[in-house]
């Protein structure tokens, strides 16, 4: 990702819940950001595809990737597909 300019178009940090659940909650202006229908994204180089349910929450595994109060961040790429990334705090 060094090098890229992607757009972050959603960050914050995550929940003990959502480690646990693997459900990632969007707020109502992040979920404008994003289609309604099925969208690839790629987390650690691994394409999927993935959708937003009615809830506004999107199922990402994040266990193994981080935990509870790490920052995720949502990146929209050139190509309209978006890639997700951790930061440790």
């Amino acid at each position: 990702m060094k090098g890229d300019n992607l757009e972050v178009i959603f960050e914050r940090k995550l929940t003990s819940s959502e480690v646990k659940t693997r459900l990632v909650h969007l707020s109502r202006d992040a979920v404008k950001r994003f289609p309604r229908n099925p969208f690839k994204i790629s987390i650690n180089g691994v394409e999927l595809v993935k959708k937003i349910d009615k809830y506004n929450r999107i199922f990402i595994n994040v266990t193994n990737l981080a935990k509870a109060g790490d920052k995720i961040k949502f990146h929209k790429k050139s190509d309209g597909s978006y890639q997700v990334s951790f930061e440790t705090l």
